[in-house]
C-alpha cells in the first residue's frame, strides 16, 4: 500500500510540479513561492487545459438599451428592494433565460457521461485581490424573480469579500459567467472549470459606431457596445449550437426588460 500511495504522489507531483528550468536569476530579482491558493489555482487550471479540447466563439452586443433601462430602474430598484442594482445583475439574469433555451450548456462532462443539469447553478468569478479569485454560485438560479436574484447575487458577493462563503457556495456550479470587461479587459478566453462544458466572459463596455435599421432604413449611430465570448467543450457542444446559444444571449440582453 505505501509502495503504490508513493508512485500515484509522484505522478501527481509530476503534473502539479514542472520541472525548474535553469534561469539568470540575480541578486536584484526578487522570487516568492506561489501562495497554497494558487497552486490549487494553476493545478486545476493546468488539468482543465490539458483534457479539455477548448474552443471560443465571439459575438458583439449593444448594451445601450439595457444600460438605459438600468440607469431608470436604480433609484426605484433601491428603495423597493434596498439592495443595488448593476449592469451585471442583468446580463447574468439573460444568461439564466438562455440557459432554460439552452440545456446542453447547463451540464456536466464526467467521464464519457454527459450529465444535463435541471438546476442552473450560476457560477461568477469574484476577484478579492491579486492573489484569491473566488467563484461562488447562485443554487437553483432559474428559480428566482429578478429582484430574488439581484439580493442573492449581491450576498453571494459581501460573503466573498467578507470570507464568510459555505463550502457549497463554492461547489458544483451548472455553468460559469466572468466578467472581465471590468478591470478594461476587451474580451477573454476563460478556461473551462470541469466538469462544466462552458464559461462565459463579459468585455469591456466601448463607445462605438453601429448602424441601426428603422423601417428598412439605414443609420450611423454611436452606442455602447460589448464583446461576449463564449469557451466550450468541443467534445460535447459544437460550433452551431454554441453560436446559437451566444446569438440567444446577444438577444436576452439588447431586449432586456422586467
Amino acid at each position: 500500500k505505501k509502495d503504490i500511495e508513493q508512485f500515484l504522489e509522484s505522478k501527481r507531483s509530476k503534473l502539479q510540479r514542472p520541472n525548474k528550468l535553469q534561469l539568470p536569476i540575480v541578486e536584484e530579482d526578487t522570487v516568492t513561492e506561489l501562495s497554497r491558493t494558487r497552486k490549487l489555482i494553476a493545478e486545476k487550471l493546468t488539468q482543465a487545459s490539458q483534457w479539455i479540447p477548448h474552443v471560443t466563439s465571439f459575438v458583439e452586443v449593444d448594451v445601450q438599451q439595457v444600460m438605459n433601462w438600468k440607469k431608470e430602474q436604480q433609484e426605484k430598484f433601491v428603495e423597493l428592494h434596498n439592495t443595488k442594482l448593476s449592469l451585471t445583475h442583468c446580463m447574468m439574469y439573460a444568461v439564466i433565460q438562455s440557459l432554460k433555451a439552452f440545456p446542453q450548456l447547463n451540464s456536466w462532462l464526467n467521464g464519457t457521461e454527459w450529465i444535463l443539469k435541471q438546476a442552473i447553478n450560476l457560477g461568477f468569478a469574484v476577484a478579492i485581490n491579486d492573489e484569491q479569485l473566488l467563484v461562488p454560485n447562485i443554487k437553483q438560479a432559474q428559480n428566482y424573480s429578478f429582484s430574488e436574484f439581484v439580493q442573492q447575487m449581491n450576498e453571494a458577493i459581501q460573503k466573498a469579500k467578507t470570507k464568510q462563503l459555505t463550502p457549497d457556495q463554492l461547489q458544483h456550479a451548472t455553468f460559469t459567467v466572468s466578467n472581465t470587461g471590468i478591470y478594461g479587459s476587451v474580451m477573454g478566453t476563460p478556461i473551462i472549470t470541469a466538469p462544466q462544458v462552458a464559461i462565459l466572459a463579459f468585455g469591456a463596455i466601448q463607445r462605438k459606431p453601429v448602424i441601426q435599421i428603422e423601417n428598412e432604413i439605414e443609420q450611423l449611430t454611436i452606442s455602447s457596445v460589448m464583446n461576449c465570448s463564449l469557451s466550450y467543450d468541443h467534445r460535447v457542444i459544437d460550433g452551431k449550437l454554441a453560436s446559437e446559444f451566444l446569438s440567444h444571449v446577444k438577444q436576452n440582453i439588447e431586449a432586456f426588460s422586467i
